[in-house]
């Protein structure tokens, strides 16, 4: 089985101590777990996955992409959930997933669609900043499954997210959702994984086989 993520001497040095150290790692399509407590490289290794960080050394690459030469590729067809919300507070709901859309090229009309099935449609007209830490996070999860992404990067998603948000983004993730999912969460995964990958101390423990 191909894989998605491919990762070969990835190190990652941040004010000059080695947070990430991952000498190989393949990851095929499913939904995979990444776990570990705090300080375990979770966010670290998503945040370079996704292309927002650049390694201190290392090949990956993404859907076949490889970082960062072909960054802008990779971008295309992934979507990433960060810690916190990341929309601009100034933009109107709408706005903000109209504007992730025409970068993508997708067609309007799945913004509001989009809105809908987040049960936002009554806030699109509503500043980012206007929403509640819940409804941005219902918002950044729209953003990153807007342009239907093969590969989706989250990270802690059910953060803010009441029962009726997390049942949506199992909903998304049914079906013909993406091809790879990787979830980061210190314990238990917000929605059904097929296995995980197992971090401590910036070095993975566990992986898929």
């Amino acid at each position: 089985m191909s894989s998605l993520v491919r990762v070969r001497d990835l190190v990652h040095v941040y004010d000059r101590r080695p947070v990430l150290s991952v000498p190989e790692l393949d990851v095929p399509a499913g939904r995979w777990h990444v776990a570990g407590p705090n300080g375990a490289g979770k966010t670290t290794l998503l945040g370079i996955l996704s292309t927002l960080i650049r390694p201190t050394r290392g090949e990956i690459a993404v859907a076949g992409h490889p970082l960062p030469e072909q960054a802008r590729q990779a971008r295309a067809r992934l979507g990433y959930v960060g810690h916190e919300p990341s929309l601009h507070p100034d933009l109107a709901a709408r706005e903000a997933l109209a504007m992730h859309a025409g970068f993508h090229e997708v067609p309007q009309a799945r913004v509001d669609e989009a809105l809908a099935t987040w049960s936002l449609a009554e806030r699109g007209s509503r500043s980012v900043a206007e929403l509640s830490f819940g409804q941005r996070r219902r918002l950044d999860l729209a953003r990153a499954l807007l342009h239907e992404p093969e590969v989706l990067l989250l990270d802690e998603p059910a953060r803010g997210l009441d029962e009726a948000g997390q049942a949506t983004l199992a909903d998304q993730l049914a079906g013909d959702g993406p091809e790879l999912v990787l979830v980061g969460a210190p314990e238990r995964a917000p929605v059904e994984v097929d296995g995980k990958i197992q971090l401590a101390d910036g070095r993975v423990q566990e992986a898929p086989a």
